[in-house]
């Protein structure tokens, strides 16, 4: 069967083994296909997956930003009971996710200011 790898890589199986090289159109043996597809590699004319996207991650400062209004707001139901903002309070106003180690962070950042 021809088959195409993404990277350089060697598949082997049961002693038998094949140098596969990114992009080049090699015939595999039937005994390594299963093995090889496990790998990675695809069926020449195969459609090619879709690799997700990268998602930049949130600036700090969008972050600050965000909790200086939500201390401007002074809401009591935007913040926990240690006083730090909540995550979803913080998420609200970015309109994107964030953790709550990205909100600690930036947290301890705004109280530096």
């Amino acid at each position: 069967m021809l088959l195409v790898s993404p990277i350089l890589q060697m598949v082997a199986l049961n002693g038998v083994a094949i140098r596969m090289e990114a992009g080049v159109e090699m015939e595999v043996r039937e005994s390594l296909v299963e093995t090889a597809m496990a790998s990675g590699c695809t069926k020449v004319g195969a459609p090619i997956r879709a690799k997700s996207k990268v998602v930049e991650a949130p600036k700090s400062s969008d972050t600050l930003d965000a909790m200086a209004l939500l201390i401007e707001e002074a809401n009591p139901m935007d913040f926990s009971r240690d006083g730090t903002p909540k995550v979803r309070s913080i998420e609200r106003i970015l309109g994107y996710d964030i953790t709550a180690a990205e909100r600690d962070s930036a947290w301890a950042t705004f109280q530096e200011a």
